[in-house]
């Protein structure tokens, strides 16, 4: 009866042992799961709460805790304390992106303003030059008009001369002939 009873003991032993091993390495699959997951997003958001545990030290604890055959209440309690950790630094990061959106849309509403105001300077400067460019086209018609018409007076002045010289020559020589 020894045998059997040593049977079922080691059975019913074996059996809770074995659960607890099972606990143990979902626990710590758990653990390594979290660990990946915690280094992916620190390395691509650091930290904002320098005091959080870093995730190899909350895997040593937790092993040094079950090697202790320590309740799983406090690995539970451990784990309660870094999801609460986790989502303190959430919401931490939630109002620091509420805040980077409020600058961003400030920062838009200005940059479109800047944008609209150069795009009216420019429409306005390219009418100014579009006015200035009509306005040379205009003026150097009325320069080439003003230079023949100079020309033109010139050579009416030049004729008036050669006439009043012509005159003048034939005044003088009726006066020395009375």
């Amino acid at each position: 009866q020894m045998c059997i009873r040593d049977r079922y003991q080691r059975r019913v032993h074996g059996e809770t042992n074995n659960k607890r091993v099972m606990k143990a390495v979902a626990l710590i699959l758990c653990v390594l799961i979290a660990t990946g997951f915690a280094t992916k997003f620190q390395s691509a958001l650091p930290s904002l709460n320098p005091n959080n545990k870093v995730p190899m030290n909350i895997l040593s604890e937790i092993a040094s805790r079950i090697a202790a055959d320590g309740p799983l209440d406090d690995i539970f309690n451990l784990f309660n304390s870094l999801e609460s950790q986790i989502r303190n630094e959430q919401v931490q990061h939630d109002e620091l992106y509420a805040r980077q959106q409020v600058e961003c849309s400030g920062e838009r509403s200005f940059r479109e303003k800047e944008i609209a105001d150069a795009t009216n300077a420019i429409n306005l400067a390219t009418d100014e030059k579009n006015a200035a460019a009509v306005s040379l086209s205009q003026n150097q018609q009325q320069l080439e008009t003003n230079v023949k018409s100079q020309a033109d007076v010139s050579a009416l002045i030049k004729d008036l001369e050669e006439q009043r010289a012509a005159a003048n020559a034939v005044y003088k020589r009726r006066n020395a002939e009375f």
